[in-house]
């Protein structure tokens, strides 16, 4: 999943190389996937896979929207400006988001149809009506939509971000001065008591329904669980996190205000997230390649305790690490020259379209003959260079394209109300 801002974050260029170092990273992740998952160690006791299976960093992008769209707020509240407008913040979400988006929702329908996907999926009672959540990316949401269109499967965290969207403006005052204190112990709550509400027998009666609803041949309380899983509650932690960290950001910017202990030694911070994040990525990937967690069905049955750490910590951990790392990253003394390479924060900027594309450039790929026929080691390789090579350029006419021109036109139409009012003001 890639982080859905606009230009916000004009003011953090190197938070354009870190979500390009992330939308690498994901790629490498499913791109790997669809090599067959070849293995690669690096000792006896040590295998890179550890790494590649946890490098979804879902929960990295999942703060970083939230830390760049909470600025907005927070930073005009300490500074006495107006706050943003709710329906102008949510148009300009709207334009950044949705044409793009759609415009895959085509392809869909016209190319990705029968060649990628079944027609039975997609032009049939069934495929209709899952179709229909698609349109206002709400699909993880309702159960007959889930899962639906693997081809674009990725865009399943769009229903994440869009419940943020609505979100946002009325829940960021919680978050203001101290206050990020308790909200953020009540965000941890949520997500925790609701994992616990759902892997329990508790919302076993809950999950049996929900994986009715999802009308599939894998009804059951099993996929009821997976779904109910990847639902919002799920990643409250994550969003609230970075809200925590753009509460405390906004602070340093009132005059005389005594720094905190993040913008004190930043580069403690920056190591303990990047010790956080690459330790979590490979224990909890070794348990999940060892226990054949990959398969989330497996994951949804088991009830070890490697299941239940695995289970409750997959995101949560990461998404504390991604905290640390970003906060060193905002408070840094000095800029880090890595995430200020201008390829990189290139490949943050066009990072949306590399979200939308990317998926679906891969399964093309899996479709070549020539390509099946390598063994995965080798596949893998050339599957990433090919693969990168065309999404990169698919995004590169997305987003001048598509996403760049809708980006104005947002900004456009909020200057123009802006008169508007101003205008009407003076009248």
């Amino acid at each position: 999943m890639v982080a859905l801002q606009g230009r916000e974050d004009s003011f953090f260029p190197a938070l354009d190389g870190l979500r390009g170092l992330a939308a690498l990273l994901i790629f490498t992740r499913h791109a790997w996937g669809f090599a067959g998952s070849p293995r690669y160690a690096v000792t006896s006791g040590f295998s890179l896979n550890w790494l590649l299976v946890e490098s979804r960093a879902l929960d990295l992008f999942l703060v970083l929207s939230a830390f760049l769209l909470g600025g907005q707020f927070f930073r005009s509240a300490v500074q006495g400006k107006a706050i943003i407008d709710k329906r102008l913040f949510l148009r300009r979400r709207f334009y950044r988001i949705f044409p793009a988006y759609w415009l895959i929702l085509l392809l869909v329908l016209t190319v990705f149809v029968p060649w990628l996907a079944s027609n039975d999926d997609v032009y049939s009672r069934k495929g209709l009506v899952a179709f229909i959540g698609f349109i206002p990316a709400l699909s993880t949401l309702l159960p007959w939509s889930f899962g639906k269109f693997f081809v674009i499967s990725p865009i399943w965290t769009l229903t994440l971000e869009v419940t943020f969207y609505l979100m946002l403006p009325f829940i960021w005052p919680v978050f203001r001065d101290r206050r990020w204190k308790i909200s953020l112990g009540v965000a941890a709550f949520i997500t925790f008591g609701w994992l616990f509400f759902v892997r329990t027998s508790l919302g076993h009666d809950l999950s049996a329904s929900v994986g009715h609803m999802a009308n599939t041949p894998l009804n059951g309380p099993d996929l009821g669980r997976i779904i109910l899983v990847n639902q919002f509650p799920s990643f409250v932690f994550s969003f609230a996190l970075g809200l925590t960290l753009s509460s405390i950001w906004a602070n340093t910017l009132i005059p005389d205000r005594k720094k905190n202990i993040l913008a004190r030694h930043p580069n403690v911070f920056l190591f303990l997230g990047l010790f956080i994040v690459l330790v979590s990525m490979g224990v909890l990937g070794r348990l999940t390649i060892n226990n054949g967690f990959e398969d989330v069905f497996a994951l949804a049955r088991d009830s070890s305790v490697q299941g239940t750490v695995v289970y409750y910590l997959e995101h949560t951990l990461l998404a504390a690490g991604s905290f640390f790392f970003v906060a060193g990253v905002v408070f840094a003394h000095k800029p880090l020259r890595i995430l200020n390479w201008h390829w990189l924060r290139a490949l943050g900027i066009i990072g949306y379209g590399m979200f939308l594309i990317h998926f679906p450039v891969l399964f093309t790929q899996d479709q070549f003959a020539w390509l099946n026929q390598m063994s995965p080691a080798f596949r893998f390789p050339v599957a990433w260079l090919m693969g990168l090579a065309t999404t990169i350029g698919l995004s590169i006419v997305l987003w001048f394209g598509v996403e760049q021109p809708f980006i104005a036109f947002g900004k456009r139409r909020k200057e123009i109300q802006n008169s508007s009012l101003v205008k009407q003001e003076g009248a």
